[in-house]
């Protein structure tokens, strides 16, 4: 009879360390130093432009990350990895910019966007 009740408790612990390991590991992945992309898009009169759809690229492996300005002009991109990265910014009747950035590890880059009329396309390297 004890040595049922003991592996009863042996698996209640091993059970316990699995549920603490599934809460634990995302947030210790969350925290491998991740960096952040950030700005405000603004037109030619410094007025904020809402709706800018704000694209991430990482040039080495093609995976995109996206997100639109709010009614500040102002957009977030967090949780990417270290690397280069190719910035897209669309808008209607905007000209559209692609301006690349070297990502460092924990970095916050601030990438203000001063976006010009038209249909053209710029490239900022």
């Amino acid at each position: 009879m004890p040595s049922v009740f003991f592996d009863a408790i042996k698996a209640w612990k091993v059970c316990l360390l699995l549920i603490i390991f599934c809460f634990v590991a995302p947030i210790a992945i969350a925290q491998s130093g991740a960096g952040t992309i950030q700005g405000t898009v603004t037109d030619v009169s410094d007025a904020q432009i809402a709706g800018v759809a704000v694209t991430a690229t990482k040039n080495y492996t093609k995976i995109s990350v996206s997100t639109k300005t709010d009614s500040a002009g102002f957009y977030i991109l967090p949780g990417l990895f270290t690397g280069q990265y190719t910035l897209t910014f669309t808008a209607p009747q905007f000209k559209t910019y692609r301006p690349e950035l070297q990502l460092l590890v924990a970095q916050t880059a601030q990438v203000d966007i001063p976006c010009l009329l038209g249909k053209q396309q710029r490239a900022w390297m």
